[in-house]
């Protein structure tokens, strides 16, 4: 049964699959904003189903592609006091986050159509903001639940509060820890209808028990 944080929260390299966001072989986590989405997200059988709780313990920059603001019209008159013109920079963002709900297909092949969206994530990723240094993740529609968000956290093994009974030799070498699990339930599912009515919490990885 899955119950640790290091079987709940980013995988290790090696089992590291692609997705959309991800090439296999680099690892990031993805959560969502509620336990339901969380299961919505990645239930494709009826079974055992392990959902974690986290929370982070710093101030974390989260590009929201959710929660975009509306296009301008072409006939839009940009203010004297911006820089440049938000149209296109918003078309943009729109597409790659229109392109970043898209379900999935759950299968060992190499997807070339995620290719563009993995590059967008990893400029993302290895960018830094003006202010306040990198930015830690981004925010998006569920891909599977109407209404639900989900979020790709640019985080792996070593960003993780672990106990000590689980540290190994390196454990203090790794010193940017922002990511501690704080909850664990199990949900069993015998109804693929990815609306699943369960507590909402926010952070959430659902996995399913082997």
């Amino acid at each position: 049964m899955l119950k640790t944080v290091l079987q709940l929260g980013p995988p290790p390299t090696d089992a590291a699959k692609q997705n959309r966001m991800s090439p296999a072989g680099i690892v990031m986590m993805y959560v969502s904003e509620d336990a339901g989405t969380a299961l919505a997200e990645i239930v494709d059988r009826e079974g055992i189903y392990a959902v974690g709780e986290f929370v982070i313990e710093r101030d974390a920059i989260i590009l929201d592609l959710a929660e975009l603001p509306e296009t301008p019209s072409i006939f839009y008159e940009v203010p004297d006091s911006m820089e440049y013109d938000p149209r296109q920079h918003l078309i943009f963002l729109r597409e790659v986050e229109e392109e970043l709900s898209r379900p999935i297909t759950r299968d060992d092949r190499v997807h070339v159509e995620y290719v563009p969206t993995q590059v967008v994530t990893e400029f993302l990723r290895t960018a830094a903001t003006s202010h306040k240094g990198p930015i830690d993740g981004i925010r998006y529609r569920s891909a599977r639940r109407s209404g639900g968000k989900s979020l790709v956290l640019f985080a792996d093994q070593t960003s993780l509060v672990t106990p000590e009974d689980l540290r190994d030799d390196n454990y203090n070498f790794y010193r940017d820890r922002w990511i501690r699990l704080i909850g664990k339930q199990d949900y069993e599912i015998t109804n693929l209808c990815f609306d699943y009515d369960v507590r909402p919490m926010w952070g959430h990885l659902g996995l399913a028990d082997q």
